[in-house]
């Protein structure tokens, strides 16, 4: 799709969201160890998640933005699966990721 063709460009933070489910004790106490059942990774942030909710209602929907060297690709594949166009989302290599050391 090209920024022609877009209803709706979404401009904002892409993030990639860490959710655990399923734990033994909730809330936890401060300095407990819980253990989730289930864990999963999902694209995060207001732009992913807008454009993405926009999407499975039918709006053809692109996303502006810039993802770093940690989990960009994934966060990229992630959007295209959902029918984001991301023909506007700049891959860096230059930008620190959180998860970068």
């Amino acid at each position: 799709m090209s920024a022609e063709r877009m209803d709706v460009l979404v401009v904002g933070d892409l993030f990639v969201d860490l959710v655990m489910s399923g734990l033994a004790a909730w809330p936890p106490s401060p300095g407990q160890e819980v253990f989730a059942e289930r864990f999963y990774k999902e694209a995060g942030g207001g732009a992913s998640i807008t454009a993405c909710g926009l999407t499975k209602l039918g709006v053809r929907t692109g996303v502006l933005g810039v993802v770093g060297e940690v989990d960009g690709q994934w966060v990229l594949d992630r959007l295209r699966s959902n029918h984001v166009d991301t023909s506007l989302i700049e891959q860096t290599m230059s930008v620190r990721s959180r998860w970068r050391r």
